[in-house]
C-alpha cells in the first residue's frame, strides 16, 4: 500500500512538472509557426497584445492564448472587425507537437468576444479571410501549422450575421456554443449544444423572431463542397417553447434551397 501511494505521487509529480515544463519548451515553436501560418494564409488583419501557452488555462488541453485579439474581415470589409475576443485559444495536439513536423491546432475557444458576420448587396461577405492555395505555387513545407478542427466553443459573445443580399439580419447575446466533429474533412458531422440569452432575426425589415433566449442541441451534416447542411436531430426551446425540426438547406447559384419540417 505504501509503494503504491509512493509510486503514485511520484507518478503525479513527473506529469505536474511535465505540464510546467513543456509549455517552456515548445513555446517558441508554437508562437513561430502560428504567426507564420496566420500572415501567409489570412487575408484578413490580425492583432492581439499578448500571448502565452499553458496547460490551465483550458485545462487538460495546452493552449496558444491570445489576449485582446482582433481579427478583420476580407474585402471589401478590410477595414472593420469580423472577430474579436478578450481571448482566443488555440487547442494544441501534444502527438502533433512532440512527434510531427507540422503543429496540429485542434480546438479554439472564444472568450467574451464580438463575431461581426457582414455580407454586401453584391453578395461579397467578410469572412473569406482564409487565402486559397496558388495553383503556381511550389509544395508547401510540411513544417506548417495546420487548422485541423475537432471542437469549437464560444462563450459569452455577441453575434451579428446582417446578409443586406438577402436582406435577411440575425443578432444574439449571451451567445454560447459548444461544437464537436472533425471540421477538417469535406463532409462531416457537427454536435452542436447551443444557449443564447436574447436571439432577434429579421427578413426584409419584418421581425420574425424577437427577444427569444434559445436553448437547444443539435447534429447536423455539412457538405463544404456543396454548401448543404442537413439538420438530422434539434431539439430547440425558445422561451421554454419546445420545437424540434428536420430538413435541409442548400446554397445555390442564384439563393437558397430550404425544406424544413417543423414541430
Amino acid at each position: 500500500g505504501v509503494k503504491i501511494l509512493k509510486y503514485t505521487g511520484i507518478t503525479l509529480a513527473v506529469l505536474l512538472a511535465l505540464m510546467f515544463i513543456t509549455p517552456l519548451i515548445f513555446s517558441d515553436k508554437i508562437k513561430e509557426q502560428v504567426k507564420k501560418t496566420a500572415n501567409e494564409k489570412l487575408n484578413g488583419e490580425l492583432s492581439y497584445s499578448d500571448a502565452h501557452v499553458s496547460f490551465f488555462t483550458h485545462f487538460p488541453s495546452l493552449t496558444l492564448t491570445l489576449t485582446k485579439f482582433n481579427l478583420n474581415g476580407s474585402a471589401p470589409f478590410q477595414n472593420e472587425k469580423l472577430v474579436s475576443a478578450d481571448e482566443i485559444a488555440f487547442g494544441i495536439n501534444l502527438s502533433s507537437l512532440v512527434f510531427g513536423e507540422s503543429i496540429k491546432i485542434d480546438q479554439i475557444f472564444l472568450s467574451n468576444s464580438w463575431i461581426n458576420i457582414k455580407v454586401n448587396k453584391k453578395g461579397e461577405a467578410n469572412y473569406n479571410i482564409y487565402a486559397a492555395k496558388k495553383e503556381t505555387a511550389p509544395k508547401e513545407e510540411e513544417s506548417e501549422t495546420a487548422l485541423k478542427l475537432e471542437e469549437i466553443e464560444i462563450n459569452n459573445a455577441k453575434l451579428i450575421y446582417d446578409d443586406q443580399s438577402t436582406n435577411v439580419h440575425v443578432d444574439a447575446t449571451g451567445f454560447n456554443y459548444l461544437g464537436n466533429g472533425d471540421l477538417s474533412q469535406a463532409i462531416f458531422e457537427l454536435h452542436s449544444k447551443l444557449k443564447i440569452g436574447k436571439l432577434n432575426i429579421i427578413y426584409a425589415n419584418e421581425p420574425y423572431l424577437m427577444n427569444k433566449k434559445i436553448d437547444g442541441e443539435l447534429i447536423t451534416k455539412i457538405n463544404t463542397n456543396s454548401l448543404s447542411f442537413v439538420f438530422e436531430e434539434n431539439d430547440l426551446s425558445i422561451n421554454k417553447f419546445i420545437v424540434d425540426f428536420k430538413g435541409k438547406f442548400d446554397f445555390l447559384k442564384d439563393g437558397y434551397n430550404i425544406d424544413f419540417l417543423l414541430k
